[in-house]
């Protein structure tokens, strides 16, 4: 459904955007240390989904990390 959200492998998280995605800004929660990546252009994700964000600790190493993403 719109709004879902699946997650395919550690880190990876695929989101189905109502209306389509065209951009996106994400940053980690402040509990929590890493990066993170936002993308529009799926490599990980199965067609169907819109947005694309992957999420990494402190050394750059994949992993789960709470964030906020805002899509337009």
């Amino acid at each position: 459904t719109d709004g879902s959200v699946s997650k395919p492998a550690t880190g990876v998280y695929c989101i189905d955007v109502e209306g389509g995605a065209i951009n996106a800004v994400g940053s980690i929660d402040a509990s929590a240390t890493g990066q993170l990546t936002t993308s529009v252009l799926l490599s990980s994700c199965p067609s169907g989904k819109e947005l694309e964000v992957k999420t990494y600790d402190s050394a750059g190493v994949a992993a789960d990390r709470p964030f906020f993403v805002l899509v337009n």
